[in-house]
């Protein structure tokens, strides 16, 4: 394997919270079912902080919110990218993150 596809593997794993010694115990498709489940869990605290907003705001406020579906992250509403747009995501973040 590359030496560069293991580094930012190893980079993301720590981030994730796996040990030294478990990722080099587990293999490509263990390591891939950790990041599905990372960001699953990631996007249900999200979600979970919003609702909690979403609710203060509500009761703190006389005027009405608009649904708090949309502020939630869904398969759903997923917005599909073009390759022009992915490109020009790509840009931007590297700009902002020196890349």
């Amino acid at each position: 394997m590359d030496v560069d596809f293991i580094n930012s593997h190893f980079l993301v794993a720590l981030e994730m919270g796996i040990s030294i010694f478990d990722f080099w115990k587990i293999t490509l498709s263990e390591f891939y079912a950790y990041c599905h489940a990372y960001n699953k869990r990631k996007i249900n605290e999200h979600n979970s902080l919003i609702t909690q907003s979403y609710y203060m705001a509500v009761f703190t406020r006389v005027k009405t919110l608009e649904s708090l579906e949309k502020y939630l992250f869904s398969e759903d509403n997923k917005k599909e990218l073009s390759k022009e747009e992915l490109e020009q995501e790509k840009e931007n973040l590297s700009k902002m993150f020196g890349v």
